[in-house]
């Protein structure tokens, strides 16, 4: 038997505590990590259930501590579920890529040659694309959610992008709002539960589920194969089902706490630029504090360079109308009916509002300490 044909058909005993399961991957290396990339082992799945059952655990504390993890536990799911997605659609892009390697020697005149070499290198991916996917998770929602055989809409695409940057913020800087980590956390869970429910592997495992799996179902699991084993892909579907029943997710609730907390913001914003307005000379307006705060220098040694040449007249993002949408945005986003779409909306003014909040911060601090420094000095300190 050749490498090749050893390899195709390598078998696998799938580690764990439970009797062993034979599979068959494609390479022997596969066998390392206990898992091939086409194959769904019921490992696999448990370690999936596992993590959403105590990110649904830690949730139920509904404070900061526990919802933090909850959140970094989600995102992870999200995340592994969506490369082992990938995976499988990966492995055929190789395949791809060799296919068309193959024929780059084919004449010109050879159309229908021409003509697969063409199709060939439109189905593989180079290798920056792969280190793309391998690198960033943006790069890898899109890989899954442009797959044709990929189910769910483009909506919880953009929701998963939203939510891995509050998990980063979470993860890198511990920082959260307390007032939407909540309805972040029962998001991404919704979203996870349908990732698992719409996973794409080639291969299932059939073996007996585990008790961690079980217990997901209470008194009512759903009914196995002849000699109690079930398949991963069904199974996982099930699990999915279960979980998202039991969500009852609010999702009126949820818009209306992330309506609240973009007002509020938006408030703590216009009460900031006021506070500058007061410490600036008599006459400064709205929109020339908007232009000096959003053109002003990170550095405050930067400020003896004095004001660009097009200070007056260089078109900036955010302007009192820009302002003023947002609120009117924010108050329509309660009235929005599903969940994820409302965090999608949600994004579209959080985002851009961020950018102006860090260099009014700046000058508040900025307004704050020479507040300070006459009272000492008026203290004779």
């Amino acid at each position: 038997m050749t490498m090749a044909a050893r390899s195709a058909a390598w078998p696998c005993r799938y580690r764990s505590g439970r009797p062993e399961c034979v599979g068959y991957l494609r390479n022997p290396r596969d066998e390392l990590t206990g898992c091939g990339a086409l194959a769904s082992s019921m490992d696999q799945l448990e370690r999936a259930v596992v993590q959403l059952w105590e990110a649904k655990r830690l949730a139920q504390w509904e404070d900061i501590a526990h919802g933090r993890l909850a959140l970094l536990l989600l995102d992870n799911a999200a995340e592994t579920s969506l490369r082992r997605t990938a995976e499988t659609n990966l492995l055929f892009a190789d395949m791809y890529d060799n296919m068309a390697y193959l024929l780059r020697d084919v004449v010109p005149g050879d159309e229908e040659g021409q003509k697969l070499k063409l199709e060939f290198e439109a189905a593989a991916l180079s290798r920056h694309q792969k280190r793309q996917i391998e690198r960033h998770f943006d790069s890898l929602v899109d890989h899954v959610f442009e797959m044709d055989s990929f189910a769910l809409s483009t909506e919880f695409a953009d929701c998963l992008k939203i939510l891995h940057r509050y998990r980063n913020a979470a993860y890198h800087r511990d920082t959260v709002h307390a007032d939407v980590l909540g309805p972040a956390v029962r998001i991404q869970f919704f979203l996870c539960c349908h990732l698992l429910k719409n996973e794409r592997q080639m291969v299932a495992e059939i073996s007996k589920a585990p008790a961690s799996i079980l217990e997901v179902f209470g008194v009512r699991p759903p009914e196995p194969f002849l000699g109690g084993a079930f398949n991963t892909a069904t199974l996982a579907s099930h699990v999915a089902d279960r979980m998202l029943d039991e969500l009852h997710l609010d999702h009126r609730g949820i818009v209306a706490a992330l309506s609240i907390h973009l007002l509020a913001r938006l408030a703590a914003l216009d009460r900031d630029l006021a506070a500058i307005e007061e410490a600036m000379p008599l006459g400064v307006t709205r929109r020339t504090t908007l232009r000096l705060v959003q053109q002003a220098p990170r550095e405050r040694e930067d400020f003896e360079a004095g004001p660009s040449a097009d200070f007056w007249t260089r078109p900036l993002p955010i302007t009192e109308e820009v302002i003023e949408a947002w609120t009117v945005a924010a108050q329509n986003l309660r009235d929005i009916p599903v969940a994820h779409r409302g965090l999608r909306e949600f994004a579209q003014i959080e985002e851009p509002l961020a950018t102006i909040e860090e260099p009014v911060a700046r000058f508040i601090e900025d307004i704050d300490r020479e507040e300070q420094r006459r009272i000492d000095e008026a203290r004779g300190k």
